[in-house]
């Protein structure tokens, strides 16, 4: 079995809590070296995983130098994507990054444009479609008949909102619409197909500090089913539920939890998992591996699909607030 050479760039707290513990949970790929220019982010690694045979660089050139490297995690704030996609591609590095996979149509397409040119995969991390609960859920879905109805929410109540980079337009290229809202609007199209959008509004609650959104709220529908989503990080507490009702009953889900109601609102079904999000990043990672090695075209998250759904949709979100 090829084991594949990762290096991840960019050090902050989804890195810590997923992707570098993922990495090495799993024997398809191996951590040859880790990338931030904040000294202190390298020196937490450093005490938190007390990793030993791994590189520590602040410039990605100079890893990408020093190491054979096949794959590339990128972690960095929204604006720096496409040159360090650029430079791992000029490598034939493949690249899954996170969300989201383009601040623009425009970037959707220079993106599209390098993964075509250098023949290398690009994915965005899509965690809740690899965690057992949402899978369990999407199968949940087809006990409740005809669909017509879908709430969605996902709120955090931050005391410091929109903090670092993200209080920059010009950095994060939108608010908790682009950021938060993207992980709503991924489980709409995995669960029911893209969502045609009938109106938005945003808000930005903290002028003073930010000039980005930190409230949204849109309508949307697929085909029959209408339905709504509310995304805030000054909400007064922290809520990830989508409520879907449907002509035999309706469903509930929960960041760890799923249930089904019968249409006397009695619960039929639950499910509870207290499996981490570390576990859904090694079954990405898992999928991943087996993209690169088949050299798979039509796989999730592609650029393709990418550009056509998520970027196209977002880019309508904020054309009609």
């Amino acid at each position: 079995m090829k084991i594949l050479n990762t290096i991840i760039i960019g050090l902050g707290n989804q890195s810590i809590s997923e992707h570098i513990p993922a990495v090495l949970s799993t024997d398809r790929y191996k951590l040859v070296a880790l990338v931030d220019p904040d000294l202190s982010k390298r020196e937490k690694v450093k005490e938190v995983f007390g990793i030993e045979d791994v590189a520590f660089y602040e410039d990605t050139k100079n890893a990408l130098k020093n190491h054979d490297v096949d794959v590339a995690i990128i972690v960095v704030p929204h604006n720096k994507y496409l040159p360090l996609i650029k430079l791992c591609a000029e490598k034939s590095i493949h690249v899954l990054k996170e969300k989201p996979f383009a601040i623009s149509l425009d970037e959707a397409g220079k993106t599209k444009s390098i993964a075509d040119t250098h023949d290398i995969k690009i994915m965005t991390c899509f965690q809740r479609r690899f965690h057992p609960i949402y899978q369990s859920f999407k199968i949940m879905l087809k006990q409740l008949g005809d669909i017509t109805t879908v709430s969605a929410f996902y709120t955090i109540s931050s005391k410091n909102p929109n903090s670092g980079w993200r209080n920059n337009l010009d950095e994060a290229g939108g608010g908790v619409l682009l950021d938060m809202g993207y992980h709503i609007l991924d489980l709409l199209i995995w669960f029911f197909d893209p969502p045609t959008i009938d109106n938005s509004f945003l808000s930005t609650n903290r002028p003073d500090l930010y000039d980005v959104d930190d409230t949204a709220l849109f309508d949307f529908h697929v085909k029959d089913i209408h339905g709504s989503a509310f995304i805030s990080c000054v909400y007064p507490y922290k809520r990830e539920e989508m409520v879907v009702i449907g002509t035999k009953g309706s469903a509930v889900l929960k960041r760890d939890y799923i249930a089904r109601y019968n249409r006397k609102q009695n619960i039929v079904e639950e499910l509870e998992s207290k499996a981490g999000w570390e576990s859904a990043m090694i079954k990405q990672l898992d999928y991943f591996y087996d993209v690169i090695i088949n050299d798979e075209a039509d796989y999730l998250s592609n650029p393709t699909f990418q550009t056509n759904y998520h970027v196209k949709i977002m880019e309508k979100l904020y054309e009609k607030k």
